[in-house]
């Protein structure tokens, strides 16, 4: 039975409008970026090293390179942002303090000045509401001011303070895995969705989450190719009813049988031909 769905005209205005949403509303980071050129050989870095036990002085150092971020799109700062809590949990960084200071030696120009003043407006406005008191001074309170001030830092790399809901709905509705194998699809998934708990925080939440299974099953079905979908249907095979591993390994196995299937009729084309001549 013919339904609107299975209409190519319809098909094609579903396509025009979903193309007109994402050049009102681009996401903050495209699903199918532009691959870097082999890690920017002009990205900044600093040497640091790395107590192998913090708590020792004797013991063993590794000496690591650190991004320094100046300016830079929301994915350049999120990764610089990732950079950045791989370093605290390997120094064991515990206080507001040393992490302000680990920040600043990784931040310049533009986005230290900037770091910098968002501290100094967040430390008057504490000592302010504290009367001048010695307890602004507490560890915690620097804890605060840290995650705060690297809060507001973060707004000036994003399209619009309301880039996380748009970001969700993207990898919602707009990624297809067209040509991309599983394996890349997959490994880019698992990369945005991880992406999302460094974007700005919206007034009605506490935190950014990151997509549950349950719905990252949803996208991945809706971004399958199409023709997996005869044989899910054959298998009389329901999504929702798997969880994510368990539907990605049925889909790695559909991507085998069309990849063979695709190689079958090539070999019988180049057979075609060749008895042609």
């Amino acid at each position: 039975m013919k339904t609107n769905y299975s209409n190519p005209d319809y098909v094609k205005r579903v396509a025009a409008m979903q193309v007109q949403a994402m050049q009102v509303n681009p996401p903050a980071i495209p699903f199918r970026r532009e691959k870097k050129k082999e890690e920017d050989e002009d990205v900044e870095t600093k040497k640091l090293k790395i107590r192998t036990d913090p708590e020792d002085e004797d013991s063993d150092e590794l000496e690591i390179r650190a991004t320094v971020f100046d300016e830079g799109n929301a994915e350049d700062w999120i990764r610089w942002r990732i950079q950045m809590d791989e370093l605290v949990r390997d120094m064991q960084l515990t206080t507001g303090r040393q992490k302000i200071v680990l920040a600043k030696a990784l931040l310049k120009g533009n986005a230290r000045e900037k770091f910098t003043n968002i501290l100094s407006d967040l430390r008057v406005n504490q000592e302010m509401d504290n009367d001048g008191s010695e307890d602004d001074d507490a560890d915690e309170d620097w804890d605060d001011t840290f995650a705060e001030a690297i809060e507001k830092l973060g707004l000036d790399y994003f399209p619009s303070v309301h880039s996380y809901r748009r970001q969700r709905n993207y990898l919602r509705y707009h990624v297809f895995m067209m040509d991309m194998s599983l394996a890349d699809f997959k490994a880019e998934l698992r990369r945005q969705n991880n992406f999302l708990k460094y974007f700005p925080v919206p007034d009605d939440r506490e935190k950014c989450d990151i997509l549950p299974d349950d719905e990252l099953v949803e996208i991945v079905d809706r971004a399958k190719r199409v023709e997996w979908q005869r044989d899910l249907l054959t298998a009389n095979i329901d999504p929702y009813a798997l969880s994510l591993e368990e539907y990605y390994r049925y889909l790695e196995k559909l991507e085998v049988k069309h990849n063979i299937d695709k190689a079958l009729r090539e070999d019988k084309k180049a057979e075609s031909r060749s008895k042609r001549r």
